[in-house]
Order: structure tokens, then C-alpha cells, then sequence
């Protein structure tokens, strides 16, 4: 073995670490430089932040009395519900879970802010079985925090005054569990 051999291994391997390092700065300007003058263009606008029965139904909403001391949010993210236990094996699978999901209408109470209903309108995509496993993991995820959710049928939306309801009913079982 030649005397020179460490010395050689040793300079190989700065050479390679050196290859790589400007190779991973190098990588990172083209990605940024592309951000920057606008050429990398992976996003498009969404033509709307509701489908049209949660549209319909966020109308409705709107023109129940019987929900004046309450905000209606469309479209929040479970993680803006509830959180994940910290002592959870899988902390990080289970916040992206719930971090992708996403609630039809959240009701608050206007003076606090406190989750009072969460409203699922559900349509025929929901006889599915991903859908079914979806429901069923936010539904059971809603029960142990202790929220309520009134799953409504997109057929409901030509009957307000039974939504209305069926909302009232569900609000004042909370409160009265309470």
C-alpha cells in the first residue's frame, strides 16, 4: 500500500463533498431564480372556494335569525379544531390528517369564538368507501373532543326551514349537555 493512499482517499472525499455542496447550492438558485422572474408557474387560481351546494347552503345559513349570536365559517381545516395529542406515536401523520381535511361550516359563538357545530353536507360522493373512512375518522374525531356535527344530505338544501331545525335541535343538545 503506498504511503500516499490517506491522503489520496482524503482528497477524494473533500473533492466529493465540495461536488456536492456546489451542487446543492447551484440546484437551490435555479429553483429560487425560477420563483423569482415568474417561470416556474406550478399554481393556478381556483375558480371557487365552495362547491355550489356549499355555496346554496352557506346562503341559507346566512338567513336563519336563529343564528344571529353565531359566525359561519366555510371551509376550516380540522387542525383549526382540534389538536393532536403530543404523546400520540404518530403525532405527524395524524396532524397532516387532519390538517388536509376540511369542515364544510364551522358555527362560533360570536362573544368567544368557541366551536359550537360543525355542519358536513354530504352528497352522492359520499357512498364511496374513501369518503365512508374519511366520515368516519372525522366524525369519531369530532366526538372525542366534544364537538358536535350535523351531517346534512345535499336533498335537505330544498328544505330550509328543516335544516334550520335541525340545527337548533343540535345546538340546544349541546347546550344542555353542557
Amino acid at each position: 500500500m503506498s504511503p500516499y493512499f490517506p491522503t489520496v482517499v482524503l482528497l477524494l472525499c473533500f473533492s466529493v463533498a465540495v461536488n456536492f455542496f456546489l451542487w446543492l447550492i447551484i440546484d437551490s438558485w435555479k429553483k429560487y431564480s425560477l420563483f423569482l422572474l415568474n417561470k416556474n408557474k406550478p399554481f393556478v387560481k381556483k375558480k371557487r372556494l365552495m362547491s355550489p351546494n356549499e355555496s346554496k347552503l352557506f346562503g341559507i345559513l346566512k338567513t336563519f335569525n336563529t343564528l344571529e349570536d353565531y359566525d359561519i365559517f366555510p371551509q376550516v381545516p380540522y387542525s383549526s379544531l382540534m389538536d393532536v395529542d403530543p404523546n400520540t406515536s404518530d403525532l405527524g401523520m395524524r396532524f397532516e390528517i387532519i390538517n388536509n381535511y376540511r369542515s364544510d361550516f364551522v358555527l362560533t359563538n360570536k362573544t368567544d369564538s368557541s366551536v359550537t357545530l360543525v355542519i358536513e353536507l354530504n352528497d352522492q360522493s359520499h357512498s364511496y368507501n374513501y369518503k365512508k373512512a374519511r366520515d368516519l375518522f372525522v366524525y369519531s374525531a369530532l366526538k372525542t373532543v366534544g364537538i358536535p356535527c350535523l351531517v346534512l344530505e345535499t336533498k335537505d338544501l330544498v328544505k330550509p326551514s328543516k335544516i334550520e331545525e335541525s340545527i337548533v335541535e343540535k345546538l340546544s343538545k349541546n347546550s344542555n349537555s353542557k
